[in-house]
C-alpha cells in the first residue's frame, strides 16, 4: 500500500495551480506598467519592468518544479505531454508581459493622446482573457480530486469557451489599435511605429497563450 501511495504522492497538479497564481501576479502588473508609461513616469516603468522580470523568474522556477514531478513512476490521470504543454503555454503569458516591460523600459515610443483609449482597451481585454484562464486553473485541484470527471468538468469547459470569446475580442482590439498607429505614422517616428506594432503583438500574445492554455486543459479533460 505504501508503494502505491508513493505513485500518487508527487502529483504535479498543485504546482500547476501555484504556477497559475504566480503568472497571475505578472499580469496584475501589466496595467500599472502601461499607466506609468502613459503618465511619462520612466522611473516607475523601469521599476515595474524589473518587478515583472523577478515575478516571471519565480514562475519559471515553478514550471521547472512541475517538470521534476513528471517521472514515469508517478501515476497520472492525464497525459504527461499535455501537462507540460499546459505549463509552457501558461508560462508564455508571463513571458509576454515581461516582453512589454522590456520594450517600454528600453525606449519609450512616441505616444499620441488618441492612442491611449484604444491601448487601454486592448490591455484590459488581454488581462480579462488571462483572468478567465486563471479562474479555470484554480479548478485543477478540484478536478484532480474528482478524477477529472463530474459536473466540475462542464463548468471548466464553459470557462474555456469564454476564454475563446475574450481572445477573439482581443484580436479585434489589437487590429483596431494597429490601424490607428498606421493612420498616424506620419506624426511619429518610424522606430515608434515599429515599437507600437511589437507592443500590440505581444499584448495579443497574452490572450493567445491564455486561449492555448485553456485548449490544453480542455484536451486533458477530454482524454482523462
Amino acid at each position: 500500500m505504501r508503494g502505491i501511495l508513493k505513485l500518487f504522492a508527487k502529483s504535479p497538479f498543485g504546482l500547476m495551480v501555484k504556477h497559475a497564481a504566480q503568472v497571475e501576479e505578472t499580469v496584475k502588473l501589466l496595467r500599472p506598467l502601461i499607466e506609468a508609461f502613459l503618465a511619462g513616469d520612466t522611473a516607475r516603468v523601469q521599476e515595474l519592468s524589473e518587478e515583472i522580470d523577478d515575478t516571471e523568474h519565480e514562475a519559471d522556477k515553478i514550471k521547472n518544479a512541475v517538470r521534476a514531478r513528471l517521472p514515469k513512476s508517478v501515476l497520472l490521470p492525464v497525459n504527461r505531454g499535455d501537462i507540460m504543454g499546459y505549463v509552457k503555454e501558461q508560462d508564455g503569458i508571463a513571458d509576454a508581459v515581461e516582453d512589454v516591460g522590456v520594450i517600454l523600459a528600453m525606449r519609450s515610443p512616441a505616444c499620441l493622446p488618441e492612442f491611449e483609449p484604444n491601448l487601454l482597451k486592448l490591455v484590459d481585454q488581454v488581462i480579462h482573457a488571462a483572468a478567465l484562464l486563471f479562474d479555470a486553473a484554480r479548478a485543477i485541484e478540484t478536478l484532480q480530486s474528482a478524477s477529472f470527471a463530474g459536473p466540475e468538468v462542464k463548468k471548466v469547459q464553459k470557462m474555456v469557451a469564454k476564454i475563446h470569446e475574450a481572445e477573439g475580442e482581443a484580436d479585434r482590439l489589437q487590429a483596431e489599435f494597429s490601424k490607428l498607429v498606421f493612420a498616424n505614422e506620419s506624426r511619429i517616428d518610424a522606430i515608434s511605429v515599429f515599437q507600437w506594432m511589437r507592443i500590440a503583438e505581444v499584448l495579443g500574445d497574452v490572450a493567445d497563450h491564455a486561449e492555448n492554455t485553456g485548449d490544453i486543459l480542455k484536451l486533458m479533460l477530454a482524454s482523462s
